[in-house]
């Protein structure tokens, strides 16, 4: 709920600095605002069901060096139709 709320409150305020400054000053403040919103992702907490969930099936999930990590799962094919 923070980080959607974090976000919409960006969108409000780029309307409110588009009408207000040049393109180019909104650019800037826009790229600003948005490294905030990932940093404000990335600091809140998991949900104590997740945190459960992922303790006791020990998948490790978004880690893209996993990919390359094992030969098989690197060059594995889609068995999908």
């Amino acid at each position: 709920m923070l980080v959607a709320s974090v976000g919409v409150s960006g969108a409000i305020l780029a309307n409110i600095i588009a009408s207000t400054y040049d393109w180019r000053y909104a650019f800037i403040i826009g790229g600003v605002l948005g490294l905030l919103l990932l940093i404000t992702r990335m600091r809140v907490a998991e949900s104590g069901m997740f945190r459960s969930m992922n303790e006791k099936t020990g998948i490790t999930r978004g880690r893209m060096l996993s990919l390359f990590s094992d030969r098989k799962r690197f060059f594995a094919t889609s068995t999908r139709s």
